[in-house]
């Protein structure tokens, strides 16, 4: 079911690649394509406190999920969103690290499913 201003449809990789902008200061294969003042304004805290849709307590960026509270992006000043069902994108400028997971079977999981934050274990584990 499709949800205007409220979908997203894209690939691991391509949601990845997204937020690696976020993680390498706003540079895309070499280029810049988003200034600092953009970064700054679209990873600053906008709105924290508790969600009116979602039963979290959540600091919200300019449509990312901030890590402060959540921990679910790994540690640190980390960024990213879940979608219903499991699939996340994160951003961690500390490491120049950005990724994603998206999956073929839901869950019931509204942020933090267990599978991709297994990965992202497994991942900054590897680090």
């Amino acid at each position: 079911m499709e949800i205007p201003s409220a979908n997203l449809h894209g690939t691991a990789l391509g949601l990845a690649r997204i937020l690696g902008v976020v993680a390498n200061g706003g540079v895309l294969e070499g280029r810049s394509v988003l200034s600092a003042g953009t970064l700054d304004q679209l990873t600053r805290e906008r709105i924290h406190g508790q969600d009116k849709v979602l039963p979290y307590v959540i600091s919200w960026a300019a449509g990312l999920m901030r890590n402060d509270g959540l921990n679910v992006f790994g540690p640190g000043e980390a960024w990213g969103h879940y979608g219903w069902g499991g699939s996340m994108a994160m951003a961690d400028p500390s490491r120049r690290l950005s990724a994603a997971y998206v999956m073929t079977r839901q869950s019931p999981h509204l942020i933090g499913d267990p599978r991709p934050r297994r990965l992202l274990e497994a991942v900054y584990g590897a680090l």
